[in-house]
């Protein structure tokens, strides 16, 4: 299981509806669990998803994305 810590330009609210719709709907596919947090503009991805798989997830909103840290609790 991997813990991903990613930041997302997120800068509204609308911003972070698009985000955690597009989590939702990978949520059977390897993701387990996310946090959105729109104030620090970061996204927690738990799961078996890789850091690729989740980065081109969060990838559909059109926003930028950046890896913060990889914790992986196998």
């Amino acid at each position: 299981m991997h813990t991903f810590v990613f930041k997302v330009d997120m800068t509204c609210s609308s911003c972070e509806t698009a985000v955690k719709k597009v989590l939702q709907k990978n949520i059977d596919k390897g993701i387990v669990a996310y946090d959105v947090d729109l104030d620090s503009k970061t996204v927690i991805i738990r799961g078996s998803v890789s850091e690729e798989e989740a980065k081109s997830i969060l990838e559909k909103t059109g926003k930028k994305v950046e890896m913060i840290n990889d914790v992986d609790f196998s």
